[in-house]
């Protein structure tokens, strides 16, 4: 299970998001599938308190990030779709607040072509 250890005294459960660790120990006590069971509880209460950990934006699939290329950082917006591994994030560079603007609706357009959504709509969930 994803995020979910067997220890030989118990479940550890550890997750990280957005810079934020969560790491909590269940003990079997006896009986080991409560614990699972309650390491499984714990899992799924932080993650649906955490859920929004893949999007910095408040566009879901899309996350503002830094891509390094020659050893060097580029400011970008990274747009992902989907769970699969073929899905590659597609990354919008820009340089600078104005063309930052710029970048940021070109990666909201295409999040709404992958996504069949309107773009007006995305879009107004992340500017004010």
């Amino acid at each position: 299970m994803k995020h979910i250890y067997e220890d030989l005294y118990g479940w550890r459960v550890i997750i990280q998001r957005s810079g934020l660790r969560y790491h909590v120990f269940i003990a079997n006590r006896g009986d080991h599938a409560a614990a699972l069971q309650r390491a499984v509880v714990e899992r799924d209460h932080f993650l649906a308190v955490h859920k929004k950990a893949r999007s910095n934006t408040g566009i879901c699939g899309i996350s503002e990030t830094v891509e390094w290329k020659h050893n060097r950082p580029h400011d970008c917006f990274s747009v992902t779709f989907g769970a699969s591994r073929k899905n590659y994030p597609v990354r919008f560079h820009y340089r600078g607040l104005a063309d930052r603007s710029r970048a940021l609706r070109a990666a909201v357009a295409h999040r709404a072509r992958l996504a069949g959504e309107d773009a007006v709509q995305l879009l107004t969930q992340a500017l004010p």
